[in-house]
């Protein structure tokens, strides 16, 4: 071991201290042996147990260049040559178009004390890969941090789009920051992602116009690092294109954006229901974001980004619940998370990397969650009392609205700093219930309060269309969509049916539970 101390015995491979040690005489430290000592037990000890499995394959190994773009360029995390244990015959990778290496930090007294939490598997893209766990920047005076970084050996002097390959276990962190160099020689762009994926795939971290051989840097230290979560490095693919596609386009925002309700979720951000990783972001492949087809398109957006087209690149990172802090641009601080709901240990969305220069649309929902305005209002009508009676619900609920309209204005205006290229398309809310029809999702709600809630809804939308209104006269593209009359005979009870009523959970493994840390009764 290079620049190590001898160990005990001193003993040397050649000219290095390689710290095997042999003890060769019987010793005793423990007198009640029959007591505490650990005995071991073989549990595959044929014939008085049974014989051992066969070879599984509860990992297998991502072969070849599925789910690739047609020509894309990949740098593995070990040579082509290197051999890989768990890898069916006849699984090819591609050859290496760069190469990849780690950097260790040290402790004080310069020795990488990293290199003790680093990690290798089988699995994943060609059968290895490496991984750390995540650490705050800070912890251990920083000594645990471990650098990877993937570099193409080929100047790309073209536009293309860069995927990270995520294995299919040992990938937990939901802030995997990827740095990227455009070959600048400098890492100027940063994309958050949650590897969470708990499948072998590819996965988009933007597309970009490079000057040179790009580079993609990956750390173990994040925002939210706990020494818990593991943090891993596999494979990166580089996709060349022909030029910058038409639309580069980022989703933010809460449920309404999310699909909350819709189903078919990642499963990143549907997971872990009362635990520490636990995600219900709840972002749906069925979210009106993905399904939209862009003017001059035939296809869902959505689709045209799954098969990685050459025109479409698609940043989505809604999630269910999130307040407008959730979105904006300040630092991610554990302290805002501390009850989990709205972004739990995901970036901040608009520092998630989805938004640059290059950006040309951004939709979103965002406001209704600022003081729990519109559930506090669903449960002060589905009280006893008829809040349409209540002198008073209108003016308190029309007062956190104003609050919040303040905070959305921050939201619009940091998305405009972060893509000041791309339109800004802020979506409304829909009324929720059905004016003209009463069902069992409905049964404490009389006619007038669906009204009074309605009235809410539509102030709520009037106040974000005339803050939008106020920023596209101030040089900001932002542009307000009402959705209202296009729910009309759509809402809460109605047939069909577009807008979920009280739902009983648990739905889904992110959805609330009895056993999580909630402080309130929740259906």
């Amino acid at each position: 071991v290079r620049g190590e101390p001898a160990g005990p015995c001193a003993h040397k491979n050649g000219q290095y201290y390689d710290l095997k040690c042999w003890w060769h005489s019987s010793s005793e430290w423990k007198v009640n042996c029959s007591v505490t000592c650990g005995n071991e037990f073989i549990r595959y000890d044929y014939p008085a147990y049974a014989a051992e499995p066969v070879d599984g394959t509860s990992y297998p190994a991502a072969c070849g260049t599925a789910g690739l773009p047609t020509g894309a360029l990949v740098v593995d995390d070990v040579p082509t040559d290197v051999p890989a244990p768990s890898v069916p015959a006849g699984c090819a990778k591609p050859a290496a178009a760069g190469v990849f290496d780690m950097q260790f930090a040290t402790d004080s007294a310069g020795l990488e004390a990293s290199k003790i939490d680093l990690h290798q598997i089988g699995g994943g893209f060609g059968g290895h890969f490496y991984w750390g766990h995540s650490r705050l920047s800070y912890a251990e005076g920083g000594k645990l941090a471990i650098t990877g970084t993937w570099t193409f050996s080929a100047a790309q002097n073209r536009w293309g789009r860069l995927l990270v390959h995520l294995p299919d276990h040992h990938a937990h962190t939901q802030q995997a920051a990827y740095k990227i160099d455009t070959g600048t020689g400098t890492f100027s762009q940063t994309r958050y992602i949650n590897q969470k994926r708990r499948a072998n795939n590819w996965v988009s971290i933007g597309v970009y116009q490079f000057t040179g051989a790009p580079r993609v840097q990956l750390s173990t230290e994040t925002d939210d690092g706990t020494g818990d979560d593991d943090v891993a490095y596999d494979a990166v693919a580089f996709q060349p294109l022909a030029g910058k596609p038409k639309h580069v386009v980022a989703v933010l925002g809460d449920s309404y954006t999310s699909g909350e309700g819709a189903g078919n979720y990642f499963t990143e951000s549907n997971i872990a229901h009362g635990t520490s990783g636990w995600n219900a972001c709840r972002r749906s492949k069925d979210a009106w974001g993905r399904r939209i087809v862009l003017p001059g398109t035939t296809e869902a957006l959505g689709t045209k980004a799954d098969r990685w087209d050459s025109d479409v690149e698609l940043g989505f990172v809604a999630c269910s619940g999130a307040r407008t802090y959730n979105v904006w641009n300040d630092s991610f601080a554990g302290s805002e998370q501390a009850f989990r709901e709205g972004q739990f240990n995901e970036q901040k969305q608009v520092r998630s990397g989805v938004l640059t220069a290059d950006t040309t649309l951004v939709m979103l929902t965002v406001g209704g969650n600022d003081g729990a305005a519109f559930s506090l209002a669903m449960m002060d009508c589905g009280n006893i009392t008829n809040c349409a009676n209540d002198a008073n619900f209108l003016p308190k609920y029309k007062a956190l609205a104003d609050t919040m309209i303040g905070n959305a204005e921050t939201v619009l205006r940091d998305i405009a700093a972060k893509a000041p290229n791309a339109q800004i398309v802020l979506m409304g809310y829909p009324e929720l219930l059905s004016r003209t029809v009463k069902c069992t999702g409905s049964w404490y709600y009389d006619m007038t309060e669906v009204a009074a809630l309605a009235t809410l809804v539509g102030y709520v939308n009037g106040k974000e269309r005339t803050m939008a209104d106020t920023l596209r006269a101030g040089g900001i593209r932002a542009e307000f969509a009402d959705p209202v009359s296009a729910f009309v005979g759509h809402g809460g009870c109605d047939t069909p049916e577009w807008i979920n009523k009280i739902v009983i959970g648990p739905n889904g493994d992110g959805d609330f539970h009895a056993s999580d840390p909630v402080a309130q009764a929740c259906l």
